[in-house]
């Protein structure tokens, strides 16, 4: 409930563009090995893999903001994914840009879904297992977040075959890069 909350007023905010990102060089490994940490993703058989890269992407973001999207895409992966399901979670460095991802091997979202589940209380399906009922916040509260960092968020899914939420963030460095800026 708390959670709902927060979200309705998080999203509110954000939607009067009176939410303000406390913006800071954060390591996004960092983050989501932090985002993994949170006891809520205790998963029973279902198993979270962590896919991180070699070395820390570093990017300007509010870490505590990016950390709840994560957390968000990884909560609606583990309430889809089958009791002996996966979850990876990973990043990817495009250019400039980082694509973090979460993919599950849940039934998946038909096309026709692919944007709306991003609106306010949308839902695409409901988990077969569980009793766990959702409002529709968490991805439209994801959205918002997302785009409030420059980036973009999507999903690549068909039905029956899982589904890969994914969102990116401008202005990625690898540390190594940002050491040689240095010199």
């Amino acid at each position: 409930m708390a959670r709902m909350i927060s979200d309705i007023l998080d999203i509110s905010k954000m939607e009067a563009q009176q939410m303000k990102l406390a913006v800071g060089e954060c390591n996004l490994v960092e983050v989501i090995r932090l985002s993994l940490d949170d006891p809520a993703f205790l998963v029973g058989t279902r198993q979270i893999v962590f896919e991180p890269v070699s070395q820390p992407i570093i990017v300007r973001a509010d870490a505590e903001i990016v950390m709840r999207i994560v957390q968000n895409l990884l909560a609606n992966a583990l309430r889809l994914t089958p009791a002996d399901g996966v979850v990876r979670v990973g990043i990817a460095s495009e250019g400039d840009h980082v694509r973090i991802f979460v993919r599950d091997n849940g039934p998946g979202i038909p096309a026709d879904l692919h944007r709306k589940i991003f609106d306010k209380y949308a839902q695409a399906i409901a988990a077969p297992s569980s009793r766990q009922r959702t409002f529709g916040l968490g991805l439209a509260f994801c959205q918002l977040a997302v785009e409030a960092h420059g980036g973009c968020i999507g999903v690549d899914s068909e039905a029956g075959e899982g589904s890969t939420f994914w969102f990116t963030l401008p202005g990625a460095r690898h540390a190594l890069e940002e050491s040689s800026l240095l010199d």
